[in-house]
């Protein structure tokens, strides 16, 4: 898929494994939901606009990928790392991370409801409005 392919997509009811994204953009995506995403690592990607709706991330890594304007809903993030990550604008709604590290990673203007940490590690972690 090149890269255009990617916009204004939907995708439903997938099952990612071992997958390396690197230097991908992710722009204007309708939505992503029911998908299951393991042992996938994301790096130097850039998600904007993103809608993510009822996910699991489990044993994948973020590292280097901005996070703008984008909106994450009944998602679970678990065994996974958020390394060097700009999150802005983001809505987090009903979601759980769980044995999940943050390091190195900025979060603004984003908003969180109904979120659960559990067993999360946070290194370098900063919080603005």
């Amino acid at each position: 898929m090149t890269k255009q392919d990617l916009s204004l997509s939907v995708f439903t009811n997938e099952n990612y494994k071992n997958l390396r994204y690197t230097s991908s953009s992710f722009r204007n995506i309708e939505a992503i939901c029911n998908c299951k995403f393991t042992t996938c690592g994301f790096n130097n990607c850039i998600f904007e606009d993103v809608h993510f709706y009822k996910n699991q991330f489990k044993d994948s890594t973020f590292v280097n990928t901005p996070f703008d304007q984008s909106v994450f809903n009944s998602t679970l993030f678990q065994n996974a790392m958020f390394d060097s990550n700009l999150i802005r604008s983001v809505k987090w709604t009903d979601i759980i991370f769980k044995n999940v590290s943050f390091k190195n990673v900025e979060i603004e203007g984003t908003t969180f409801k109904d979120v659960k940490f559990k067993n999360c590690e946070f290194k370098n972690v900063i919080i603005t409005n």
